[in-house]
């Protein structure tokens, strides 16, 4: 797989494959860490890129997804509080990781100041573009997705966290679940 094949890889996207470590190992069979088989770019966010790839070293070769956290730091206060708030998010994603709507913590470390949470893979769509391609959700619709999403919420609440990005391209559906990714305090 060469992750500059695809026609869909915008060219934000191809820059980051090209300027990042995560990019450059993108479709080799080198292994990022001795363990991550890099596949392709999966997105861009405010707060980093993400990756999926493949725990290589694990049997079956399940996929997860690697996020290569980017905090804007200009000064060493500043890189401070990103490592801490790296720290505490992986801190509170292991916390959480146990439920069933919550993508598991696999790992997570920092390389030359860059941060990476490796968590599992769940294949869906966000909940952004499943209104975009079927339209608003209707009445019985929006009360389902209400249930399913208080319920991650109370477990959340529960252990004293607050997620504060809850937002449609944070929501994904998977096999008829809502899981919450990102976004966590």
């Amino acid at each position: 797989m060469n992750c500059f094949s695809s026609p869909k890889i915008s060219s934000i996207h191809a820059d980051i494959l090209k300027q990042t470590q995560l990019g450059k190992l993108c479709g080799s069979s080198r292994l990022f860490r001795d363990r991550y088989e890099i596949l392709k770019i999966l997105g861009r966010g405010g707060f980093g890129i993400t990756f999926l790839a493949k725990y290589a070293v694990l049997p079956g070769k399940p996929l997860c997804v690697i996020k290569l956290l980017c905090p804007k730091v200009t000064s060493s206060k500043s890189r401070e509080r990103a490592c801490k708030h790296f720290q505490k998010e992986a801190k509170t994603l292991a916390q959480l990781g146990s439920h069933s709507q919550i993508p598991m913590l696999l790992d997570y470390f920092e390389i030359n100041g860059e941060f990476y949470l490796v968590q599992e893979y769940v294949r869906g769509s966000n909940l952004a573009w499943e209104v975009k391609r079927n339209g608003p959700k209707n009445e019985v619709e929006v009360k389902q997705f209400l249930q399913e999403i208080l319920s991650v919420l109370q477990y959340v609440h529960k252990h004293h966290v607050i997620h504060r990005d809850i937002k449609p391209h944070n929501l994904l559906r998977s096999e008829c679940v809502l899981r919450m990714i990102e976004g966590w305090y």
